[in-house]
């Protein structure tokens, strides 16, 4: 039978040899045996932990201490009534005139002793060194000279010119701490063991589990070594899941693609926060710009224009609308023309939805390749699978037809829709107009709430704070000190038609801000930028003849065209067309 390997750490000297007389007699105790008391005690505990100490074995204040340091069990040493009581003995054979000292372990019984016995010696409790001495300083100036106490007590007492009687422990309370040290240590291993079962139970499952509590501190963990930008990421999110809210990121983690969720659990009236790590064999086309993974903070970094989509009176209504859409898992088509900035208006509705603090996968379908599609549509770890994230499938006219065919059966046959947010994008022309059979199936079959992004000319009243605000982001990402434009530079933005929209805005301001020699950019310098960006709008003959398109598209492209050629000059465009202004004015818009 293996022995029980007991640290005790004996308050004098008497104590020690008492102990060691037991252990003698016992065959199932190995003891190791200090003398101190308080910081020797704790001194004696740290040196010896790597020792395969199963139990402490202490007395009153030293006990209390080492509790408060260590998780290792201690057993304390009680002090029967008959051990006070024969310390109170002795000092009556000195004086009636003395005071009782000590931690709680002694007062308590030395109250309860006194009130029997009705002494009206007083009885005072301490629970530090210091607490001690103060109090004996306070006695001595009373006038007592004599103090029952423990250890510390007794020797504070000697040092200041006091006669400190020790209480001391006798045979029998020590062997019954050795018995209770038996018992604890039973019941200690029995849960170590049910505790190691546990952790090879977990540790052997694919997932990997991380627990935090409800202070954000690590509990427990089978990932041996967290990342610290992922553990920053968990820690964050603790108070959220703890309040209700859903958690799910994807993330990339040593080669593999790692699914991770969060939920509460409540254990014994305390909340914890609980991960479950799902991981997947990473595959090569998730990653790169085809299809792509963001965390919540990176997916929310909107710019150049941050949150502001618009303060004009069709933008409040376009943004109405979309926070409508945001509010509700159903799924959403933006359709504008090229550049109107649905990536923004995406990621707002993202922002603003429940699952905001889940992933954001964009699928962008320009870049898209078979490879890529057989991935999302048939690999087990393609994020499809997954639930509660955002998916925003950008330029959705830039599917080819095959590859739109097997996404219809995909949404048709699986219920991917009602487990994540989908968000979708396209840009009508060339090909792709709202009698297109995918757009048709879109709308119609798969539901989707449609918000159209109005183009940039129909409010050029936003170019202002639009402009300012990439102004200011450039500034902080270039070095540069431009203030703003002219009155007269910023109405010749404000008249451009833009055909590509903020996109086009955005490229202009930046060409100007990088160029600028002043604070603020000039009209002259403006029209420059903007005469270069008018020739580029200039239509090719292939463009021109290009029939397959509906007819208010040619005809807008031939106005804008020649309204570019004439300077913007309303009046020298509708004369070349044969047309009124006021018709000229309904074509551009």
């Amino acid at each position: 039978m293996k022995k029980v390997r007991l640290l005790c750490i004996a308050p004098y000297e008497g104590m020690r040899d008492v102990m060691m007389n037991i252990a003698a007699r016992r065959s199932d105790l190995e003891l190791v045996i200090r003398v101190g008391d308080l910081a020797d005690g704790v001194r004696a505990v740290s040196e010896h932990l790597e020792s395969s100490i199963d139990a402490i074995i202490s007395r009153g204040g030293t006990a209390e201490e080492i509790r408060r340091h260590f998780s290792i069990p201690v057993c304390e040493i009680d002090l029967s009534v008959c051990d006070i009581l024969r310390a109170i003995r002795l000092a009556r054979n000195f004086s009636d005139d003395f005071a009782i000292m000590g931690y709680p372990s002694i007062t308590k019984n030395a109250s309860s002793l006194c009130d029997l016995l009705q002494y009206t010696t007083p009885v005072i409790t301490i629970h530090s060194a210091d607490e001690a001495r103060e109090q004996l300083e306070k006695l001595k100036k009373e006038g007592r000279r004599i103090v029952v106490g423990d250890t510390i007590t007794a020797i504070i007492a000697q040092k200041l010119d006091m006669n400190g009687i020790l209480v001391t422990s006798g045979m029998e309370s020590i062997e019954d701490a050795f018995q209770r040290a038996l018992h604890l240590q039973s019941y200690y291993r029995d849960l170590q063991e049910s505790k190691n079962l546990l952790d090879s139970l977990l540790n052997s499952l694919n997932d990997n589990l991380i627990v935090f509590g409800d202070r954000r501190e690590l509990c427990f963990s089978t990932l041996k070594d967290i990342p610290q930008k992922l553990r920053s990421t968990l820690e964050k999110n603790v108070p959220s899941i703890l309040s209700g809210e859903n958690l799910h990121l994807v993330r990339r983690l040593d080669a593999q693609r790692v699914s991770i969720e969060g939920k509460a659990l409540v254990s014994r009236e305390r909340n914890y926060c609980v991960y479950t790590l799902t991981r997947q064999p990473y595959a090569e086309p998730f990653g790169n710009k085809a299809l792509r993974c963001y965390d919540p903070e990176e997916a929310l970094q909107t710019a150049p224009f941050e949150n502001f989509l618009g303060e004009s009176e069709i933008m409040q209504k376009v943004i109405h609308r979309i926070n409508r859409c945001a509010a509700i898992d159903q799924p959403v088509l933006l359709v504008g023309e090229p550049g109107t900035g649905k990536d923004r208006f995406a990621h707002y509705i993202y922002a603003h939805s429940r699952r905001r603090r889940s992933s954001l996968v964009r699928i962008d379908c320009r870049m898209m390749t078979e490879s890529h599609w057989e991935y999302l549509l048939e690999n087990e770890n393609s994020p499809l699978r997954d639930n509660g994230l955002t998916f925003y499938i950008r330029c959705v006219e830039r599917i080819p037809p095959e590859q739109r065919l097997r996404l219809e059966n995909y949404f048709g046959n699986t219920a991917v829709a009602c487990r994540n947010k989908f968000i979708l994008s396209c840009s009508l022309g060339d090909g792709f107009t709202e009698r297109d059979s995918f757009f048709i199936y879109l709308r119609e079959i798969f539901s989707c709430l449609t918000v159209e992004i109005p183009p940039l000319r129909r409010h050029s009243g936003d170019i202002p704070t639009l402009v300012g605000l990439y102004i200011n982001s450039l500034n902080a990402r270039l070095g540069t000190q431009v203030v703003g434009f002219t009155p007269e530079a910023m109405l010749l933005l404000q008249k451009f038609p833009w055909e590509r929209n903020i996109d086009q805005l955005v490229r202009v301001v930046r060409c100007l801000v990088v160029s600028a020699k002043m604070s603020y950019i000039s009209a002259s310098a403006t029209e420059e930028v903007l005469a270069e960006e008018r020739h580029q709008l200039l239509p090719t003959a292939a463009a021109a003849f290009n029939l397959n398109r509906p007819l208010n598209e040619i005809v807008r492209e031939i106005v804008t065209a020649i309204f570019a050629q004439e300077n913007m000059n309303q009046t020298k465009t509708a004369k070349r067309l044969g047309i009124s202004r006021s018709t000229l004015w309904r074509m551009l818009r």
